[in-house]
């Protein structure tokens, strides 16, 4: 896509531009600093994270962690459609 705008026909249709050598040099680090930061993850250990999962279970279950924030969001997001009159039907 970046390189399709540097044709005429290519900046038009989706609107980018053609990259001069510093934006190229600053994606080529960009690019380049995930696969650094990739290898460096794979370096940690994983049992830290194995006790997390162990204390706190986010499975899908009736009294789970995400059911219990879901339901309290849900209660919020129903509070402020109340409050400006889009849950009482006058849509």
């Amino acid at each position: 896509m970046v390189e399709i705008g540097a044709t005429t026909l290519g900046s038009s249709l989706i609107g980018t531009a053609d990259l001069n050598a510093v934006d190229r040099i600053v994606c080529w680090c960009i690019g380049a600093s995930t696969l650094i930061w990739g290898a460096i993850l794979k370096k940690i250990p994983l049992h830290p994270f194995e006790e997390f999962a162990k204390k706190f279970n986010l499975e899908d279950t009736e009294g789970g962690v995400l059911n219990q924030l879901h339901a309290k969001a849900e209660a919020n997001m129903n509070k402020a459609r109340n409050s400006i009159g889009i849950g009482k039907g006058v849509d």
